[in-house]
């Protein structure tokens, strides 16, 4: 579930207009594999937000093309995260080259 007023925040701000869409596929439907009582229960319990942070920061990433650190919205809140007004980028040469990394794409 994202938090309330999402649809006017960050998420919308990077995303490009798939806000309208983000509901109807957060919502589990039955299948060969959930049972109605199953995506029922599934559907009424709050979801992670987590997930929501994740395409925020995917749709800063693509709005920006710069790979950097979360941003919290403000000069304030990135000072409280990262101790500077912008998020850090992130400097890829410092993943371990023997660090697993799967990178998953489907249709």
């Amino acid at each position: 579930m994202f938090y309330p007023g999402w649809e006017n925040g960050s998420f919308c701000k990077y995303t490009f207009g798939i806000c309208s869409s983000i509901q109807h596929a957060q919502a589990v439907a039955p299948s060969d594999y959930i049972s109605a009582d199953k995506a029922k229960i599934i559907n009424t319990r709050p979801q992670n937000s987590a997930a929501t942070m994740q395409l925020i920061h995917y749709g800063e990433l693509v709005h920006t093309d710069i790979f950097h650190r979360y941003d919290w919205g403000g000069d304030k809140d990135n000072e409280a995260h990262y101790g500077v007004a912008q998020p850090p980028k992130i400097d890829l040469r410092k993943i371990s080259p023997t660090l697993p990394i799967t990178f998953f794409v489907g249709k």
